[in-house]
């Protein structure tokens, strides 16, 4: 400020004085001031349009505006503008009252120096910025205290109020009526002892601190809210203030323990969920141990029938006096009781059912039997290749028992690449003359030129460091059941639904389940 030019607008009607006054300015300023002058109040409002000065030395008696009310004027047209009376002795009262107004400081005219008037000037300059300054410091903290949600307080170091930003009315009421009162009265009487605790530490050590509590208000609801507190620190540096700004939490806090709870009953669901469907993966290999026992007392009862009847004619071809013949007989017979037992046990273990063939989708049928051993495919390095065919015909079938054949078949190819590997799973629609090279023409089914079927291949992943299958190095697996009793079974099972099942062996080593119907001409 020292340094800087001062443009100075200086109204007198009086030539000599204004003279005067422009020379001790330039003897004590060495050019630091620009002076301009005006000899009458319009003349000065003139020249206020084009430019506005730094400081304005005013005169109250001008040929076209007189008294205080010069002042009053020039503050309307410029409200900022630093302005200093000139006045003489018999105006001195009027030059008293224009400073009450608002005017920086008076001079009388027979009074005063350059180096005064200089110092002056600047102190009016510099008093306007600073009230300039704090004005807009004051509108900004008003317009931010006006819109923030937010709850800002001031409190001395008892706890009493001393500021309460405006958002406090919809809580505790007229923030003006706050003023003086105990910001510990509001609080709930379980946590008013723990925030009192708090602002008493917060004063000793100068660090404000966060920390959530109740509001219990006139009406008697609660409200929740979250303070952090700041020191204000008097001119000894001593924390004599505190700068609180809290925030209604209430709803966020009900938020949480909503969102809380649900996911409670999610994992509660999802737990019960994940418990019924392996109920239900149990209950379906259940179901299909009752299909295959149900298949297993039918395929043994059909030779054991043969084995009796030999039985039968060797005793009647046996010498009736020979007891060693006799008693192997009896032992015969005897083993051939205990199977029949066996037999009635299944049976009844099956409660086998009649199957109930109806129009079905063979694709919704594989995907059942995926579902059913999904846990098991997540359980292990596998990995499923699923290529389901676009609007294929429906086929009469009973879906329970083709599922139960479709889940065997993927559980022994799930058990022979445990280790790691691809399963690959396709349904498709073909003509019965496109057969391959190595199905032979027999499995070409009567009354129907077009196959549906299902291709079910396993490749195992060969183990790090060993050869594959043929080569011998790595670990064997089971290819499930590829002959005898097994895919005995799942062919009677099939056969009732006029379909047939192929069990072939890849040249990498795969093991391959073809599974085809015929599809009739009326679909």
């Amino acid at each position: 400020m020292p340094n800087q030019r001062i443009r100075v607008l200086l109204v007198e009607d009086e030539p000599a004085f204004a003279k005067a006054v422009h020379e001790i300015l330039t003897q004590v300023s060495d050019s630091q001031c620009e002076i301009a002058h005006a000899s009458q109040f319009s003349e000065m409002q003139a020249m206020l349009h084009k430019q506005e000065p730094d400081v304005v030395l005013l005169d109250l008696s001008l040929p076209d505006r007189h008294g205080v009310e010069s002042y009053k004027d020039l503050r309307t047209l410029s409200p900022t503008l630093p302005i200093i009376i000139l006045t003489g002795l018999d105006d001195e009262t009027a030059a008293a009252e224009a400073v009450r107004a608002g005017a920086q400081d008076y001079l009388v005219k027979s009074q005063f120096d350059g180096r005064i008037l200089l110092r002056i000037m600047r102190h009016a300059i510099e008093r306007k910025r600073i009230e300039k300054a704090l004005r807009e410091s004051e509108e900004f903290f008003r317009v931010i205290s006006e819109n923030v949600t937010d709850l800002i307080a001031v409190v001395d170091e008892k706890g009493r109020r001393l500021y309460n930003s405006p958002s406090y009315r919809n809580l505790l009421g007229d923030p003006e009526k706050l003023l003086g009162t105990d910001s510990f009265e509001e609080i709930h009487p379980e946590d008013r002892q723990r925030v009192k605790q708090v602002f008493r530490e917060s004063l000793a050590t100068g660090t404000g601190r966060r920390t959530e509590y109740r509001f219990l208000l006139k009406d008697g609801s609660v409200r929740e809210v979250e303070s952090q507190g700041s020191i204000v620190r008097d001119e000894m540096g001593r924390p004599s203030r505190l700068v609180v700004v809290s925030r209604d939490i209430t709803d966020q806090k009900g938020a949480t323990r909503a969102l809380r709870s649900a996911l409670a009953d999610l994992k509660a669901s999802h737990d019960e969920l994940r418990t019924t469907q392996q109920r239900l993966i149990e209950a379906e290999r259940l179901e299909a141990i009752s299909t295959f026992a149900a298949g297993v007392a039918h395929e043994v009862r059909n030779p054991l029938q043969g084995i009796t009847l030999s039985i039968d004619y060797l005793s009647s071809c046996a010498p009736p006096d020979d007891a060693n013949a006799a008693g192997v007989l009896e032992r015969m017979r005897s083993g051939v009781d205990r199977i029949n037992d066996v037999i009635a046990g299944l049976t009844e273990f099956a409660v086998r059912r009649e199957p109930q063939p109806k129009h079905e989708d063979l694709n919704a049928i594989v995907e059942r039997a995926l579902k059913s051993i999904e846990h098991e495919l997540k359980h292990h390095p596998i990995q499923l290749q699923l290529q389901l065919a676009d609007q294929l015909p429906l086929l009469e079938v009973d879906a329970t028992s083709l599922r139960h054949v479709f889940i065997t078949l993927l559980m022994s190819s799930v058990r022979a690449i445990s280790l790691g590997g691809v399963l690959s799973v396709r349904t498709y629609l073909r003509e019965a003359e496109d057969a391959p090279a190595h199905e032979p023409a027999k499995r070409q089914p009567p009354r129907s030129k077009m196959l549906v079927g299902t291709e079910i291949t396993h490749h195992r992943n060969p183990a790090p460091g060993h050869g594959d299958e043929h080569g011998g190095g790595g670990r064997r697996h089971s290819a499930g059941p590829k002959t005898g009793l097994g895919l005995g079974i799942l062919r009677k099972i099939l056969s009732a639904h006029r379909g047939t099942i192929e069990h072939t062996k890849e040249k990498d080593g795969g093991t391959r389940y073809t599974i085809e119907f015929p599809l009739d001409t009326k679909h």
